[in-house]
């Protein structure tokens, strides 16, 4: 039931029809379309990444359990995004890349 709405929450739909006013050559429509659709996504994902870190600054550590080993390539947004400045973006043992 909670998930059921919370569907209304994901950009799938808006995402689908502004790639239909962008393909019946809606330049406008589609455009403002999609960046509703992309603000959106990034609403989330700021969400949910201050979540983790305000659970993180409590000491809690959500309970997240894979329903199968998860490879080292998924792993890799975990080492990538630092929650504090002292963190580098790698993971830990790999070289990193200066700029």
């Amino acid at each position: 039931m909670v998930i059921a709405s919370l569907v209304v929450l994901l950009p799938g739909m808006a995402i689908t029809n502004a790639m239909n006013e962008l393909s019946s050559q809606h330049w406008v429509s589609g455009t403002v379309r999609f960046a509703g659709a992309l603000t959106t996504v990034i609403k989330l994902t700021v969400g949910a990444i201050i979540a983790v870190d305000l659970l993180d600054l409590l000491g809690l550590q959500p309970q997240v359990r894979a329903l199968r080993p998860q490879t080292d390539w998924a792993q890799w947004g975990r080492w990538c995004w630092p929650r504090s400045p002292s963190r580098s973006c790698s993971r830990p043992g790999a070289a990193t890349i200066r700029g």
